[in-house]
């Protein structure tokens, strides 16, 4: 990656990503049935965000598709990588 030291060549960059971000989340929302930001600053419920003091996140809300899918790896790969007996070896 690079990084400009132009203060304004900079500022356009985070506008830049700021605009990219706000269009990946109205990707991810109207997918999901939901309404559209008109800015990120909207966004209340940032699943990166951490969560207030004393409260925690509600993790019931939407599987995590990454987990799910390690998991499904994880047992794609068993067969792979199960040791064999000590008896099967010399048979």
């Amino acid at each position: 990656t690079q990084l400009s030291l132009n203060e304004t060549a900079r500022k356009k960059e985070i506008a830049d990503d700021k605009a990219k971000r706000l269009e990946l989340e109205n990707q991810r929302r109207s997918a999901k049935g939901e309404k559209p930001l008109a800015k990120l600053d909207d966004a209340d419920d940032d699943p990166d965000a951490p969560p207030p003091a004393g409260k925690s996140k509600d993790k019931d809300k939407e599987p995590d598709a990454l987990l799910i899918e390690a998991g499904h790896v994880l047992l794609d790969a068993m067969p792979i990588y199960q040791k064999t007996s000590v008896a099967e070896r010399y048979r």
